[in-house]
């Protein structure tokens, strides 16, 4: 194999961006998860103490607290705080696809397969994608809920499935 034929990829910078591996947590984010969870105890139709739960275990616990931030955004969406449903609807996705991009990530990564599959997994955004350009190959993304599909920065990408989607525009 040639120098040409293997895609650069700054395999640190993806395992950052995908949330591959949880950062180090500092001392006092334990305290803070705790003094969350009691504010929300206390106060459970206050949106503030879940929300900033929620971002810290995104920020430091994607992996293992996935669950936990997903049903925390649905909560914020559906009743607490219903202004930003659509903020939420983009986080989740985001943490949805970060989610299956790990699953998939070691195989990506080891050219054994060119191909990324997101099925029913309630994605509103491709964004985040384009840093697997010189990864992906083929994608399918069938049964989530794009409505749009801006042009994909991803130069390898011969196939693209997007059956099932709500799709209002293609720019």
């Amino acid at each position: 194999m040639s120098l040409t034929d293997t895609p650069y990829v700054n395999v640190a910078k993806l395992k950052m961006i995908f949330d591959v591996e949880e950062p180090k947590e500092p001392a006092f984010i334990q305290e803070l998860l705790e003094d969350c969870r009691q504010l929300i105890e206390l106060e459970p139709k206050n949106k503030w103490p879940l929300y900033m739960r929620s971002l810290v275990l995104m920020e430091y616990r994607p992996i293992r607290s996935h669950s936990e931030i997903v049903d925390n955004l649905k909560l914020l969406a559906e009743s607490l705080d219903t202004k930003r449903v659509e903020l939420y609807k983009s986080l989740i996705s985001r943490q949805k696809l970060n989610f299956s991009i790990r699953e998939q990530f070691a195989r990506l990564l080891s050219h054994e397969s060119d191909e990324l599959v997101v099925r029913y997994s309630e994605l509103t955004s491709l964004e985040g994608v384009e840093f697997l350009a010189g990864l992906v190959g083929s994608a399918d993304f069938s049964g989530n809920q794009l409505k749009e599909i801006h042009r994909v920065v991803l130069p390898n990408l011969h196939s693209l499935t997007v059956n099932e989607n709500p799709i209002e525009s293609m720019k």
